[in-house]
């Protein structure tokens, strides 16, 4: 072991070498590229690189002091990076992680790296094992890059070259994002965020988001392309901004909107969990959607579908508009067992049950098209709940020999035609206009 208690470090090829400076002023300097073919250790004092390349093929390890590296691209570590204290925030430079058999990071509070490439290589994998934070640019060129538990923030860009970026139950918060070529999995309920590419879409590269619970959020600030892939959780949170998904949208679990704008670009959606509406805005374009979980939106949100259907299939799904405030379907169909629906809805297209059984429970709908649950059951029950057509052109309603109406209101002078079974109205029969 070499401890170095002069200003300058000798331009040597070392093992072990320990940096143990006497207090904050104690500055040991390297001029040479420092080769140190053991471990690096820094207990006190400081450690200045002076814009020469660090190689360590050990570990490295910080209990107090500071390592300032200077600006080389060159830094390679092949062991494990333990900070336990001290101070590590360059400014400037690259460290290369190329150490195989499984190796780990560990970063003080505070600090960062700049630029930091993963080069493992083959099924070897480097780990965070606490929060890391990276000031420039992410990259992984080969091997597996792991989140484990933590949280990894890059303030530029990140880049999976090559290998995999694996997150388990931590979170990737990156800015711009290119996989391609690559592999992105989740194997735990982890957050993959994409905070970038403004104006264009991320590329998620071969993108394994549902073998695992894991969520991948959108949160640019801005307008953002969705990635064609499928997803497990998927969340909307651009602020003022849009994203917008120009190919088949398939999420497995929920899609919730926090703030922004969801825009399907005339494509369809297969939801296999929950749609939640907390904030902003959801255009669904003209195509035929699925939804197999509930449906949820807050007050003060902005849905209103102008053409296109909403399928739910689900069982004991609940659909929960802001009717109120001017959210609207266009075409919407019942095949669940049942659907529920838990607040007034405004139909401005068709009404179908093409299966199942639909509650309207006590809420006052209204129907512009057609109405046909002559497939299902319908029965409406007792109390204030009525069905109420409006629409500005003439309709059919087909109803099914045991089903049933509550209240029902024509409020239109189009004319509405009962094709098959008559009407079953328990309640009032109302014409307002018509």
């Amino acid at each position: 072991m070499s401890k170095i208690k002069k200003t300058s470090i000798y331009d040597i090829p070392y093992f072990n070498l320990e940096i143990d400076g006497t207090d904050a002023t104690d500055v040991k300097t390297a001029n040479s590229n420092l080769d140190i073919d053991g471990t690096l250790t820094i207990t006190n004092g400081n450690l200045k690189l002076n814009n020469i390349a660090l190689d360590l093929e050990g570990d490295f390890t910080m209990a107090a002091g500071s390592f300032a590296p200077g600006n080389s691209a060159g830094h390679n570590v092949a062991g494990i990076w333990n900070e336990t204290g001290g101070l590590f925030q360059p400014a400037a430079g690259a460290f290369t992680f190329s150490g195989t058999g499984g190796k780990t990071i560990v970063q003080n509070a505070g600090n960062f790296f700049n630029d930091l490439t993963v080069a493992s290589g083959g099924t070897d994998k480097i780990s965070a094992n606490s929060a890391i934070s990276v000031g420039g640019v992410f990259t992984n060129t080969n091997g597996t890059f792991d989140t484990e538990g933590n949280t990894v923030t890059v303030t530029g860009a990140t880049n999976i070259d090559g290998g995999i970026l694996e997150i388990a139950a931590g979170t990737f918060d990156a800015n711009d994002f290119d996989a391609n070529g690559a592999n992105v999995t989740f194997t735990g309920t982890g957050i993959l965020k994409l905070g970038g590419n403004d104006g264009t879409t991320p590329d998620l590269g071969t993108l394994d988001a549902t073998t695992n619970d894991g969520t991948v959020e959108y949160d640019f600030d801005g307008n953002q392309g969705v990635f064609n892939a499928t997803y497990h959780h998927l969340e909307i949170d651009n602020n003022t901004g849009t994203a917008t998904a120009a190919s088949a949208l398939g999420v497995e679990g929920n899609l919730t909107v926090t703030s922004g704008n969801l825009t399907l670009n005339n494509i369809a959606l297969t939801l296999g969990g929950n749609f939640v509406l907390t904030a902003g805005t959801f255009v669904p374009g003209n195509a035929d959607h699925t939804i197999s979980g509930d449906w949820t939106e807050t007050v003060g949100t902005t849905f209103e579908a102008t053409a296109g259907k909403f399928t739910f299939n689900g069982v004991g799904s609940t659909i929960t508009t802001d009717a109120a405030g001017g959210n609207k379907f266009f075409n919407l169909t019942s095949a669940g067992n049942p659907i529920n629906a838990g607040s007034d809805l405004d139909i401005d297209g068709d009404f179908t049950i093409t299966g199942g059984i639909f509650l309207p429970g006590n809420f006052n709908h209204t129907v512009a098209g057609n109405w046909d649950d002559d497939a299902g059951t319908f029965t409406a029950g007792t109390g204030t709940g009525k069905i109420t057509f409006d629409g500005a052109t003439s309709a059919n309603i087909e109803s099914g020999p045991s089903n049933n109406f509550h209240h029902f209101e024509i409020n239109t002078t189009s004319d509405k035609t009962v094709i098959t079974n008559g009407l079953d109205i328990d309640g009032d029969f109302t014409i307002i206009q018509g």
